[in-house]
């Protein structure tokens, strides 16, 4: 019985090939380190941005608002991360967000997963970005926002 179980456990956890990226290998920043352009503003989010010429299409100083184009922007290696982006919104006094990001290399495929909780007894619409620099993967990855 021991064995048939141990049998079953393993063969369930053969099948999971969906792995965690560890938070030591995530960079999270600031949604204040980006100015959306006013083409990126109607596109909305999610956002995956792998190189250097979408960032500089979608994000950063070539925005029309004149306080954008004043900053300094986080600076990303594409040949070693991607960013993924999205926004959350909720109402209360503060917000906070819990992210997990998953790889599945046989399913090539990426999951963003956050819980954004917002606390407090405000009546204030609270707006939040969450980007994440993530390992680079292949751009043939879907990559799914929950």
């Amino acid at each position: 019985m021991k064995l048939l179980l141990g049998i079953l456990l393993l063969g369930v956890i053969a099948c999971t090939t969906e792995v965690e990226i560890p938070k030591d290998q995530l960079q999270f920043i600031s949604s204040d380190e980006f100015c959306l352009s006013p083409k990126a503003s109607s596109k909305g989010y999610p956002y995956i941005i792998q190189s250097q010429g979408e960032y500089d299409k979608n994000l950063g100083a070539n925005t029309l608002n004149e306080a954008c184009q004043k900053k300094n922007f986080a600076r990303i290696d594409y040949d070693k991360y991607s960013l993924l982006g999205n926004s959350y919104s909720g109402s209360g006094c503060s917000g906070e967000y819990d992210v997990k990001v998953y790889r599945d290399d046989k399913k090539k495929s990426m999951l963003f997963e956050s819980n954004f909780v917002t606390s407090g007894n405000c009546k204030m619409i609270i707006n939040k970005a969450i980007w994440v620099a993530v390992p680079e993967f292949p751009s043939d990855y879907t990559v799914k926002f929950e």
